[in-house]
């Protein structure tokens, strides 16, 4: 992919956990709401995908807890390097209103806590301005 987006290519979204089976559930929400989904393990990885891309990358949703660099550092990261990026970011055992008290000047950010439907995605894209109607087929 070039360093910029041309009108009909597809909107981009990054997924980023350390478990594969997730990664590749989450993956297939994604494309069901018309993203081109790529994953990464690790929070290094996320970035380095990110630099990759160059700016085409509309959204990221990652685990807050990762090995080595993790999800609080990511975001920080993501909202210093990539402001423009919509951000999703999930955690297990913690409610949504925790983690926005967590990061209490994250506006551009949502949070959702793990276990979560397509519907719970599909809201948190919806508060991002990032969402079309899911495709019926995953």
């Amino acid at each position: 992919m070039s360093g910029h987006k041309e009108q009909s290519d597809p909107r981009v979204a990054l997924f980023v956990a350390d478990t594969p089976s997730v990664r590749r559930l989450v993956a297939r929400f994604l494309v069901r709401f018309g993203y081109w989904a790529l994953t990464a393990a690790t929070a290094v990885e996320a970035i380095g995908i990110l630099n990759e891309y160059e700016g085409n990358v509309e959204l990221v949703v990652s685990d807050l807890s990762m090995p080595r660099l993790g999800g609080r550092t990511l975001l920080a990261v993501l909202r210093r390097d990539y402001p423009e990026i919509g951000v999703i970011m999930m955690s297990k055992g913690v409610t949504t209103e925790a983690m926005r008290g967590f990061y209490p000047d994250a506006d551009s950010v949502q949070f959702l806590a793990k276990p979560f439907s397509i519907a719970d995605l599909a809201a948190a894209l919806l508060a991002l301005g990032q969402a079309e109607a899911p495709r019926s087929a995953v």
